[in-house]
C-alpha cells in the first residue's frame, strides 16, 4: 500500500520531514521529496511504501488521500484549502497555523501536550511514555479509531514529531506497527 504524506510549512525547517522519513523507513520503502529525492528503507512483504513531500506550497498538492502534517512555522494562507478532505495533523502550540485553520473551517487532529489535544501524552517517565488518543479519528480506509492509550519507549526525536508520527500510522491503519521496539523513537535525529 502506498501512503502519501505532505509535510507543509517553512522549507528551511526540514528536521520534521527527515525524522518522519527515517522512522517510516523502518516500516517500508520511503521516498522523501524536498529539494532532492531521497530513498530510504527497503520493500517489505506487506508492500508498505511512503512518499513524503516536504513543501511550502500546499496548493501544489491536491490529493484527498494524502495525510497533511503541518510544520511549526507556517506563513502561507490556507485560502486554497477550503473544504480540504485530507486528514491534517498540527502541533497545538502552532497558534498561527491553528488560527489559519479556524478561519477557513478546516478540521484538524491536534498533537501536543494539552489535555485538549486529539493525540497527547498521558504520562511520561525516563525513556517511556503513554500516548493517549482522546478523540474518535477516521482512518484513511474509513474505519473509526476509538480513544485509547499506547505505551512506548521514547528517545531520539522531539515530542511533536513522535505524536504526529503516531497520528500518521493511525490514519494509515498501521498503528500496531508502533509497538515495534526498533521503530522511530530509538531512531537518531538526522
Amino acid at each position: 500500500m502506498l501512503y502519501t504524506i505532505v509535510v507543509w510549512g517553512d522549507k528551511k525547517e526540514n528536521l520534521f520531514s527527515k525524522n518522519l522519513a527515517r522512522a517510516l523507513a523502518l516500516l517500508g520503502k520511503t521516498v522523501l521529496i524536498n529539494d532532492a529525492v531521497t530513498e530510504l528503507g527497503a520493500e517489505n512483504a506487506a508492500g508498505t511504501e511512503f512518499v513524503i513531500f516536504d513543501t511550502d506550497n500546499i496548493s501544489a498538492i491536491n490529493s484527498s488521500s494524502a495525510i497533511v502534517a503541518v510544520k511549526d512555522r507556517t506563513d502561507e494562507s490556507f485560502a486554497n484549502w477550503k473544504g480540504l478532505a485530507s486528514p491534517l495533523l498540527i502541533n497545538s502550540e502552532n497558534t498561527n497555523g491553528l488560527s489559519l485553520l479556524v478561519n477557513h473551517e478546516i478540521a484538524a487532529i491536534t498533537c501536543g501536550l494539552s489535555t485538549k489535544d486529539s493525540i497527547t501524552l498521558s504520562s511520561c517517565a525516563e525513556g517511556r511514555a503513554v500516548i493517549s488518543v482522546q478523540r474518535f479519528i477516521k482512518k484513511l480506509n474509513g474505519e473509526i479509531f476509538e480513544p485509547m492509550e499506547y505505551p512506548l519507549a521514547l528517545g531520539g526525536i522531539p515530542i511533536y514529531h513522535s505524536l504526529a508520527l503516531f497520528g500518521i500510522l493511525l490514519l494509515c491503519g498501521i498503528e500496531q506497527e508502533f509497538g515495534r521496539p526498533e521503530l522511530v523513537f530509538r531512531a537518531k535525529i538526522l
